[in-house]
């Protein structure tokens, strides 16, 4: 079960990244980033790898910064709206 889990995380962080190369040279926007991040990586509640992925390409597209060098509010704010566009998107899925 944790190899899957394990296997699982480095599938979305992989996807994560590819989806962030297409977000930084304009080809999708951050919510289409976001969306099919976490298609790709499952249909159920989102994980806080997927969280934190989908939360990286936020702060990229909004910020023009990594996640990690934001000040805490920004930070925050990023990982909420991440949270909150992975949850739509697993109801509009159901």
């Amino acid at each position: 079960m944790e190899t899957q889990t394990s296997l699982a995380a480095d599938e979305a962080r992989t996807y994560a990244d590819n989806v962030g190369a297409m977000l930084a040279t304009g080809i999708v926007s951050a919510t289409t980033a976001i969306s099919a991040t976490y298609y790709a990586a499952r249909t159920t509640a989102p994980t806080e790898t997927e969280i934190e992925a989908a939360a990286k390409i936020y702060a990229e597209a909004e910020y023009g910064s990594d996640l990690d060098d934001l000040p805490v509010g920004s930070r925050k704010t990023c990982l909420t709206t991440a949270k909150r566009m992975l949850e739509a998107a697993n109801k509009a899925v159901k």
